[in-house]
């Protein structure tokens, strides 16, 4: 059963009756894994200041020893990311049914257990050209107020040469939540903050009425008239306030489908190491983007039935 947001404060409650419980045999294990990260940044620190001094004092410096020289800061990465997301892989799969299930009817679906549509993002113009496998960190399905809904975090990447190197451009690193068949039109309809690169807008712009909206996002349509239709005040109004909030939005409307595209700049279901285990800052920021991302979805709905 979904939540009223006017009511969004009870998280704290629900928090510390639900959830903080389970995470009580998580806490010694976070401290466990804290350390273990330490220890291996100490011996890698330790490691690469000895392979430069050992280079800049060597006669035998070449080619192949400044390929090495960084070997022990990458083994240390690797060895670092990888005891992180053992800890945060056991925190996600027991937790975040219970934490999603705050604001509806939600399962949170590792990333093992999910099959990654392609096809799917190439469709949507609001993403722009990728070149490489998507890759979904988290993926969360349900149903909010009879709605079927997707939330996922999705990492897109384009790779291109030039002057005979390889660089890689970042398409898409945020959310994507996807609602099927939410309004009903044929339109194609994107409106994104002027901030949200790498869209593929449509050929014709649509004037609105709103001055200040149409600084902050750029809106393309195949259709103006339904464009205009569709982005009724109220919604504009929305999409202002969270650009105020620095949250960076777009919409898009593919035949009814909507994509709602949201860039953190963050990993937004990554438990901290640093804090402890039962800390509510870092879910209560969880729940408060998804509120956020929820109400768009709230107005959409509740304008389409005054229509009808």
């Amino acid at each position: 059963m979904s939540q009223n947001f006017a009511d969004i404060e009870n998280f704290t409650q629900f928090f510390r009756r639900k959830i903080e419980p389970k995470l009580h045999s998580f806490e010694k294990q976070r401290k466990r894994t804290l350390l273990l990260c330490n220890i291996t940044l100490v011996i890698g620190v330790i490691l690469q200041l000895f392979f430069l001094f050992a280079f800049f004092t060597s006669s035998n410096s070449n080619s192949n020893s400044i390929e090495l020289l960084f070997a022990p800061a990458v083994i240390t990465g690797v060895i670092h990311t990888f005891i992180k997301k053992k800890y945060t892989k056991k925190v996600k799969a027991k937790i975040f049914n219970a934490i999603f299930s705050f604001l509806g009817d939600f399962t949170y679906i590792e990333k093992n257990e999910y099959i990654v549509d392609r096809s799917k993002y190439e469709q949507i113009p609001m993403i722009g050209k990728f070149n490489r496998e998507p890759d979904i960190d988290d993926y969360i399905r349900g149903t909010y107020k009879n709605l079927p809904i997707e939330i996922e975090e999705l990492y897109l990447r384009y790779v291109y040469h030039s002057n005979k190197h390889q660089h890689e451009r970042t398409v898409f690193d945020g959310l994507l939540v996807t609602v099927p068949q939410l309004k009903t039109t044929n339109a194609t309809i994107i409106t994104a903050n002027r901030k949200f690169h790498d869209i593929e807008q449509l050929k014709d712009e649509v004037k609105l009425e709103d001055v200040e909206y149409q600084k902050i996002y750029k809106t393309s349509s195949d259709n103006q008239i339904e464009a205009r239709y569709i982005l009724t005040p109220k919604l504009m109004e929305k999409l202002k306030s969270l650009n105020s909030k620095g949250i960076t939005t777009a919409l898009c409307f593919i035949r009814g489908d909507i994509y709602i595209g949201i860039k953190t700049g963050k990993d937004m279901f990554e438990p901290s190491i640093t804090k402890p285990a039962t800390d509510i800052s870092g879910y209560k920021d969880i729940i408060n983007q998804l509120k956020e991302t929820l109400q768009i979805i709230d107005i959409l709905q509740l304008e389409k039935k005054a229509i009808l």
